[in-house]
């Protein structure tokens, strides 16, 4: 069972990168009929839906239509330390730069603060609960995305309960294999410092550091892949 998603995860995963288009098994397809509800549900409201994206690419919107985004006179505005280069101009702006020294003065008019799979590489809860906070701040409703702490297979090595294994074992497995997202460590310093910036959190400690929200549940096998929280009364699952 393990093996199987495994597989379609690694699948999934290189056929939306390499292509930029949703498989049939692709988990991203149903968050993106998802995300695409509550840029509806924000146009109706407010003729407009103006998105600030806190730690996002460009890529990651290619998982909604651009023809669906126009319709909705969306404009998004990503924040991001890493200098991407914007294909789509009319649709998107970037600032290079840490979100957390935001001002939201500086950056108002925001119609809905997004993210998707960056709260768990803040290194620490009180990194989370500042994150927290900025999305409550600086847009009238927020939509953050986060991997499911207790999904079999962790999200950023694809290996089996990779999370809950000892420290020594990890920096095993990540000197002398390929692992996910990452080629083989050089030192185990280098393994400390990747293992330091994550922290994967529960449904518990989600809902707990957003106070209450909505939460959108993501499943992939039945089981639950990651969450969603946000504040947009279109779903109170």
């Amino acid at each position: 069972m393990i093996d199987i998603v495994i597989k379609l995860m690694i699948f999934n995963r290189e056929k939306h990168f390499q292509t930029g288009q949703i498989s049939i098994f692709n988990f991203r397809k149903k968050r993106a009929l998802f995300i695409k509800e509550i840029i509806q549900f924000i146009f109706n409201e407010n003729h407009k839906c103006n998105i600030i994206d806190l730690g996002g690419t460009e890529e990651f919107w290619n998982i909604i239509d651009s023809d669906f985004l126009y319709k909705n006179n969306v404009k998004i505005t990503l924040i991001n330390l890493e200098p991407y280069e914007i294909k789509n101009n009319q649709i998107f702006k970037m600032y290079h730069m840490n979100f957390f020294s935001l001002n939201p003065k500086d950056f108002s008019d925001f119609d809905l603060s997004f993210s998707n799979s960056v709260i768990e590489h803040l290194e620490n809860n009180e990194n989370q609960k500042k994150f927290a906070n900025l999305h409550k701040m600086i847009a009238k409703y927020y939509y953050c995305q986060s991997p499911n702490k207790y999904f079999p297979i962790e999200p950023h090595f694809m290996f089996p309960y990779f999370q809950f294994l000892p420290i020594k074992i990890k920096i095993f497995l990540m000197r002398n294999f390929n692992l996910g997202n990452f080629s083989k460590m050089k030192s185990a310093q280098d393994c400390h410092s990747v293992l330091n910036e994550i922290k994967l959190l529960s449904y518990k400690e989600l809902l707990h550091i957003f106070s209450r929200p909505y939460l959108y549940i993501e499943k992939f096998l039945a089981l639950n892949k990651s969450y969603a929280v946000h504040n947009v009364k279109i779903n109170k699952k």
